[in-house]
């Protein structure tokens, strides 16, 4: 799915190089291409800024955020950040903090940190596969919704040396879910701990070494079907350096500023002494996972901007001595030695002086100490074997000097040799020593002999002291160490002997190594290295306590467990609820150990039954092999244990449904249902984002809905997006599309064509009414029971042509006229017969029957009534209208006013006309016709009627009144 079309603010590609801050104003941030936070720079990121990280072009691997300084993303609980993909289908790389990075230090509360952070849908990033990675690096890591990695969410990794870099990484209350792999850690040790693993592919993988690993207080759901630990695989590895803190510590120079202080690998930036050069020394302590601590100091030469000279005092000198005159009274002859200094030199500035002194042996006279060249004369008294050692010194033009040393050596006809007893070194106890005087020299005859003599600390017993290279066992010590010393002594064929010393300092089990001796340049990023530092007693300390396993999978195993041949660790698994939602599968999985083990201890727990049959059946020993290790599982807990786990919300996951297809004006549902919230806690919010807008009813609920707009002649795309959250910080959105097809050809009611009266079963045509009308006075009953097909009416019509046939009439009348008003509210026309004079006692009667003709067509319908009901239910009702040609019959008795020819008449009867109710959609504001029905209405009134005979025709007048046709005038005649 593509994100929304956004306007980014600032691009960003390269090396950040310079203390940099992104905030909302920046956001959205674009990344480019490939982004490295250079060592020293700190990058700072605000709450609320979104991280957009495009595609690659070669999607062989995503962009990476690469950490080698200090990245500070720390949102809060109203604004997290978010790092994300412009397209979820192409997924970045990874955030991965460098052994450079800055360590998070929690009682200073500085170094890299990332707190309240959405990330998701990276993770394409073959060297780390992992979102975010760490590679012996200790940022913190809390509070975050890592999730829908193409890979690993978290991934604590290793160097290429296999050491304990940075003590413990605590990763805690993080909502980890959606990912191939939750968590991955080969660190040497960590805190897991109130996390929330949710619908990964394993939830977390461990390969622990030497140090402790806790994990602690989580909830885990295993959601696959692996059986080599859905929830959590433990792979107890070989032993690494054991070394659980590091602390370095500047115990002279000018102060710096050390980065990482308690990881194995600290760095500063060397300071500018100037014309000077600084000396710093450092100490490193490191405390072995046994306890155990140990020291060792190493020097950082610091030379300025202005480098000083290169002094060259020539290699040592073996001079022959002249043997003794043949005259005695002869002086001995003189040996004259030459020391040069034409090596030295400065490439920037050239030397500038020189200076010549003796530090050691019989004193003597230089010839021109000032010079690069000078000599000495060897006094008489010397004799074979001594030596004697000259310092020259050189300063440049800039004032900066630099020494260097030169050894002479006498000797009468065989050339001393030089022993060389090799560096001084530490070891730990209970270690095979090596020591080596291979190194040892003569220049004319080669080494006759060697010997070897301790000459301090504990005794040990040395083997094949009398060769180059013995060896012994280091003694067990205390933890305060010992230093043994020993000095080796050469012979060369000539019988000459030189003796040399070294010393070895012996540790219990802890040793610190913090490097060799460094020289570097003003404004160089110095690493001070203690990863050759190791305890050999350290043991892994696993602890797995405290928390709500879970596993949606029959197939699966829950805890996975395997060890290497040279793994030491304890591991205690108590106190945790083993939970399938199905059928069980594997609670412990145990295989591919190498040799038989210790029983581990998986007491306390709750394995969903207290049938110990049914608990040993949830562990299992692959192909029952007795090598593995038994698991003591008794006693354990008699229900589930209570205040365990994760205190995080279950993590959200939106889920807005299938894309939709829909046409104008119907009732299109959004269904959010399927966004799973096993705690009923959830909040829904349904937002249009894209598309002609539309009124979203029930907007907060998991299910809205809106009514269709038109889709026009090509259609349109509607985009709504559903974000829900779980009572956390986070939240997670899904999108739907809602596709309107173009607008169909639909039927229109006709208007203007009102000469039809729209019956439920027939039209009826004006015509032929009038042709019934023309014809007897039988046929109108006729006419009206095929209008109004009521059987009761039927019966009234026919009673009263009976009435009318059987009356004893003098004269008869046709009629025709019209009018308008009544409830019809449209004119009319009547046709009307009936008779006169009907003698009835003292009275004269008038009986007559009459149709009137009301024709409303379908004026009163709007123009473009939709002839067929409103799709959706949220149409509007409208009054409901008369159309077509509405058609009554009735009946007038009138009684003549005394002999007036007047006659005052009540009318009866009834009218049947189509009635349409009408619906108006609010969303496009077409009308709709909802239904068509006959309807039947009394018609009553009165009038009257006047026979005149004093015109030359036979005319005859009336008016009436009735409630349907209003007032109504007709003419006619009579005879």
């Amino acid at each position: 799915m593509l994100m929304p079309t956004a306007t980014f603010a600032l691009d960003v590609n390269g090396v950040i190089d310079a203390d940099s801050r992104w905030t909302t104003v920046d956001s959205p941030v674009r990344i480019l291409g490939d982004v490295v936070v250079a060592q020293g720079a700190t990058l700072t990121v605000d709450p609320g800024v979104e991280v957009v990280f495009q595609s690659r072009p070669d999607t062989s691997r995503g962009y990476n955020l690469t950490i080698q300084g200090t990245l500070v993303a720390d949102g809060d609980q109203t604004q997290p950040i978010l790092f994300t993909a412009q397209d979820h289908s192409s997924p970045w790389g990874t955030i991965v903090f460098s052994d450079t990075s800055q360590d998070w230090d929690d009682v200073l509360a500085t170094g890299s940190s990332m707190t309240y952070n959405v990330v998701e849908y990276g993770g394409n990033a073959p060297d780390y596969n992992a979102m975010i990675a760490t590679v012996n690096a200790m940022p913190r890591i809390a509070d975050n919704a890592i999730r829908f990695s193409s890979s690993g969410g978290f991934g604590a990794l290793l160097g290429e040396e296999a050491v304990s870099t940075s003590g413990n990484l605590n990763v805690s209350a993080n909502q980890i879910y959606g990912n191939s792999t939750g968590l991955f850690f080969s660190a040497e040790g960590g805190v897991i701990d109130g996390n929330y693993f949710l619908n990964n592919g394993r939830a977390v993988d461990i390969a622990a070494r030497s140090n402790d690993v806790a994990l602690n207080g989580n909830t885990i759901v295993g959601s696959s079907d692996e059986l080599f630990g859905s929830a959590i695989r433990l792979q107890l590895d070989e032993s690494a350096r054991g070394i659980a803190a590091y602390e370095w510590v500047q115990t002279s120079g000018p102060a710096v500023s050390l980065q990482n202080a308690n990881s194995a690998l600290a760095t500063f930036t060397a300071p500018d002494p100037g014309s000077d050069i600084y000396t710093l020394r450092f100490d490193l302590t490191v405390t072995g996972n046994s306890g155990v601590q140990s020291t060792g100091t190493t020097e950082v030469t610091v030379i300025g901007t202005i480098e000083p000279p290169q002094a060259a005092a020539g290699g040592d000198q073996n001079v022959q001595l002249n043997g003794p005159p043949e005259d005695p009274t002869d002086p001995p002859p003189l040996v004259q030695v030459t020391l040069n200094g034409n090596g030295s030199h400065d490439p920037f500035s050239g030397i500038a002086g020189y200076r010549w002194q003796q530090t050691s042996g019989r004193s003597v006279i230089l010839d021109t100490p000032a010079a690069a060249i000078t000599t000495f004369e060897v006094p008489a008294a010397t004799v074979a074997g001594e030596e004697m050692t000259f310092e020259l010194t050189v300063t440049n033009q800039s004032g900066l000097q630099a020494s260097d040393t030169v050894n002479i050596r006498f000797y009468l006809t065989n050339i001393y040799p030089v022993a060389v007893a090799g560096e001084d070194f530490n070891v730990l106890q209970g270690e095979t020593v090596n020591l080596n005087g291979s190194s040892s020299r003569d220049a004319d005859g080669g080494i006759a002999a060697y010997h070897w003599t301790q000459t301090g600390g504990m005794a040990v017993d040395l083997i094949n002291a009398d060769t180059a290279r013995p060896s012994f066992i280091a003694p067990d010590v205390d933890n305060t160490g010992d230093t043994l010393t020993f000095s080796l002594q050469v012979r060369d064929t000539g019988g000459l002997q030189d003796v040399d010393d070294i010393s070895i300092q012996i540790k219990e089990t802890t040793i610190a190594a913090p490097g060799n001796d460094q020289t570097v340049s003003a404004g160089d990023v110095v690493t001070l290295d203690g990863s050759d530092s190791a305890d050999v007693n350290a043991i892994a300390d696993i602890t797995i306590q405290g928390n709500d396993l879970r596993s949606e999978s029959s197939a699966a195993g829950q805890v996975g467990i395997t060890a290497l041949e040279n793994a030491t660790y304890t591991l205690l698994a108590n106190g945790n609820n083993f939970i399938f939602s199905e059928d069980a599968g594997f609670s412990v999985y145990l295989h591919d150990w190498q040799a038989g083990r210790a029983p581990i201890d998986m007491t306390d727990n709750w394995w969903g039954t207290t049938e110990t049959a049914a608990i040993d059946a949830l562990i299992h020993d692959q192909d029952e092999d007795l090598t593995l290790p038994v698991v003591m599982y008794s006693p354990f807990a008699s229900e589930a244990i209570r205040g365990i786990g994760s205190n995080l919300a279950y993590p959200p996951v939106a889920n807005a449904g299938p894309d939709i297809e829909s046409s104008v004006d119907s009732i299109v549902t959004l269904d959010g249902s399927g966004s799973y919230d096993p705690d009923g806690i959830a909040v829904y919010q349904w937002q249009q984002i894209d598309g002609p807008v539309v009124t979203l009813a029930n907007a907060q609920q998991a299910v809205a809905s809106f009514i269709a707009p038109s889709g026009g002649s090509d259609g349109r795309q509607l985009r709504f997006r559903l974000t829900v959250t779980t009572g956390g910080p986070f939240t997670h959105t899904d999108d739907a599309v809602v596709s309107i097809v173009a607008d169909e050809p639909v039927p229109y009611v006709e208007v203007g064509s009102g000469c039809f009266v729209q019956t439920s079963a027939k039209n009826l045509t004006f015509s032929r009414k009038m042709i019934v009308m023309m014809t007897m006075i039988g046929l109108l009953a006729c006419v009206a029971i095929r209008l109004v097909r009521r059987k009761h009416v039927a019966f009234l019509c026919l009673a009263m042509v009976a009435m009318f046939i059987a009356t004893n009439a003098d004269a008869g009348f046709f009629a025709v006229g019209g009018g308008d008003g009544g409830e019809a509210e449209q004119y009319s026309v009547t046709v009307e017969t009936g008779a006169k004079d009907i003698p009835a006692g003292k009275f004269d009667l008038m009986f007559a029957f009459g149709i009137p003709f009301i024709p409303h067509g379908d004026d009163n319908l709007p123009e473009q009534t939709i002839a067929f009901p409103c799709p959706n239910d949220d149409c509007r009702a409208l009054e409901a209208v008369r159309k077509g040609t509405e058609v009554g019959f009735y009946g007038k008795l009138g009684v003549e006013l005394g002999s007036s020819n007047l006659y005052l008449n009540a009318i009866a009867g009834f009218t049947a006309y189509t009635e349409s109710e009408l619906s108006q959609s609010a969303a496009t504001g077409s009308f709709y016709e909802a239904s068509s029905d006959t309807k039947i209405e009394p018609m009553y009134g009165g009038g009257l009627s006047y026979f005149p005979d004093y015109f030359d025709i036979p005319l005859m007048l009336q008016v009436d009144y009735d409630v349907t046709r209003g007032v109504t005038g007709t003419v006619g005649w009579y005879w």
